[in-house]
């Protein structure tokens, strides 16, 4: 189940659905294998193409870069001359991305966590949560275990705020640290993520993607910027969401429409950083055809938690809601030098919600034949300076046998705090979602009220009927300050 705020970030998500679909997740903690099929018995490497008996293959080669928070999973198909090539892509994403690493805390390969450090002496390092740790920084125990127990991560900084080398502007919203950008070549950052996603695309389909091997390879002037910039989504939270480097792979539904055959996200800390990859048959349709296409931005809802998580989190997809995204030009083969880097960090004012009571108001049978199952439910907002408290009653009747039908009264009540009664009231696509959620309860409230009717099938009504009906009860509690339906 998905929280929306809006209906085009649930427009978005239903659109994209219809054009992709996830073919596979990789997960950086997973120590999983990549393998390809050889005959004869001799190793072919996916990247220059030399086999075995004119290259060796005994290093052990990992898909996504140790360097972000040293990832698991390898191959068996890329070569010992190719490695340190792409070691050197590598470092140019270490520079890249060195003040986000340095921030949320990255293991280097070596022991230790990832420093970034000026010329003139500004140091910014994460800290390794240990009790021993914390407590060297005052910390009581209290934070401690609340600190151990959540995705939050502890950065030191030495600097003097007089300093050239690092700007800190704080202006009690949000806060940006600034310092200048190690020297990188763009196309290397862009290539480290491409021979991730070339690595996880499957061994049958590899040949349809010559043209970005080539990219891989080879340097070329004036690459086009749209096709080989990246997406990129920081989430405004200094909270490593995605702590376990994850990548996934979207492969297009319809192979005549006119986006890129394949997407790859990778999900790391707080980032959402997107690469589109093309076929040979899509690049001729673009350059030869002259066919206008289109790359679609991942919506931010579909990710490695929504994924794996049973339960919704209304707080994580609040702050999913309308997450900007910026278009990285990576094309450029010259190299960077002082390219100024920032990272900005606001204040936790997401809606949260909390469930407070969950219960049965009523439940009985009734010795009366009905034909079909209603339900209705009402809306009780109580609306404070920073939070707003809902009652939702839901009271519905679901035939059972030819004479009886059951008749149930079930209460949810919810409070969502950093929310204002103007936010509230206008954000009707989130109201639907919490009354879906609370449809939810109203299920198993009812199979526990009532064991003996299991097979008794429960219909929920759709989202349109919500949204007509909500907008209905908000005007008349605007029509009865006392608050009655």
């Amino acid at each position: 189940m998905f929280f929306f705020r809006n209906k085009e970030d649930e427009k978005h998500l239903l659109d994209f659905k219809s054009k992709y679909a996830i073919k596979k997740v990789m997960f950086g903690a997973v120590y999983e294998k990549v393998y390809d099929k050889f005959k004869d018995g001799k190793k072919v490497c996916r990247f220059c193409g030399k086999n075995s008996d004119e290259v060796t293959f005994k290093q052990k080669t990992h898909i996504i870069p140790q360097l972000i928070n040293r990832s698991l999973p390898v191959s068996n198909f890329e070569c010992d001359e190719c490695n340190p090539k792409f070691s050197k892509y590598e470092n140019d994403f270490s520079s890249y991305y060195l003040l986000h690493r340095a921030i949320f805390g990255h293991k280097r390969k070596k022991p230790g966590l990832v420093k970034l450090k000026t010329k003139v002496g500004v140091e910014i390092q994460g800290v390794d949560k240990t009790k021993e740790n914390l407590k060297e920084l005052n910390i009581s125990d209290s934070e401690i275990d609340e600190i151990l127990n959540s995705n939050r991560s502890i950065v030191k900084l030495l600097a003097d705020p007089t300093d050239e080398g690092v700007k800190i502007e704080d202006d009690g919203e949000k806060l940006t640290l600034t310092t200048e950008r190690q020297k990188y070549k763009p196309i290397n950052v862009h290539r480290t993520l491409l021979k991730i996603a070339l690595s996880l695309i499957p061994q049958d389909e590899y040949g349809n993607y010559k043209s970005m091997l080539n990219i891989l390879n080879k340097d070329f002037d004036g690459l086009e910027k749209d096709l080989f910039s990246i997406t990129e989504r920081s989430l405004p939270k200094y909270n490593s969401y995605f702590k376990i480097p994850t990548v996934i792979h979207f492969d297009r539904i319809n192979p005549e429409d006119n986006h890129p055959q394949k997407l790859f996200v990778l999900y790391m800390d707080n980032k959402i950083i997107q690469i589109p990859v093309f076929t040979d048959n899509d690049f001729d349709r673009i350059h030869k055809d002259k066919e206008n296409y289109r790359i679609w931005v991942v919506p931010p809802h579909i990710n490695p938690i929504t994924l794996v998580n049973e339960k919704p989190d209304f707080a994580f997809h609040m702050d999913m809601v309308r997450l900007p995204f910026k278009q990285i030009d990576l094309s450029s083969i010259e190299l960077v030098k002082g390219e100024k880097d920032s990272i900005t960090i606001t204040r936790n004012k997401s809606p949260e919600l909390e469930e407070k009571d969950l219960r049965i108001l009523k439940g009985e049978i009734i010795d009366e034949p009905k034909d079909s199952q209603y339900w209705g439910f009402g809306l009780h907002p109580e609306y404070f300076d920073n939070h707003v408290d809902i009652k939702i009653i839901f009271d519905f009747l679901a035939p059972v046998s030819k004479t009886e039908h059951t008749y149930l009264i079930a209460g949810c009540y919810y409070r969502i705090n950093n929310l204002t009664k103007e936010e509230f009231e206008k954000n009707i696509s989130g109201i639907e979602d919490l009354i879906l959620m609370s449809m939810t309860h109203a299920f198993k409230m009812y199979r526990q009220k009532f064991p003996q009717f299991e097979h008794v099938e429960l219909k929920p009504f759709s989202k349109k009927f919500f949204q007509a009906e909500i907008i209905r009860q908000m005007d008349e509690l605007e029509k009865n300050k006392d608050g009655s339906i």
